[in-house]
């Protein structure tokens, strides 16, 4: 093999390992992918009155505030008759 097919393979497997490093990096650092709702609210959350429908999903969620962390929590919203 010639000396540019060795260095233009080289580039691309560093490319790769750059493409691998990033994907694995922000996956662990997308907020969105943490899981913060369900059905049964934690102690210590308090409606806020906002809901929303998710894009994805088409489910209705219901937001809850935890005044003492800052956190909120996203209930699977059920319509009540």
């Amino acid at each position: 093999m010639s000396m540019f097919i060795k260095i233009g393979l080289g580039y691309l497997f560093f490319q790769i390992v750059v493409l691998v490093i990033f994907l694995v990096w922000s996956g662990l650092k997308d907020k969105r992918l943490k899981t913060n709702h369900g059905k049964t609210v934690p102690e210590g959350y308090e409606a806020t009155g906002e809901i929303y429908i998710d894009p994805t999903s088409q489910k209705k969620h219901e937001i809850y505030f935890n005044k003492t962390n800052g956190k909120r929590f996203h209930k699977v919203y059920e319509e009540h008759n």
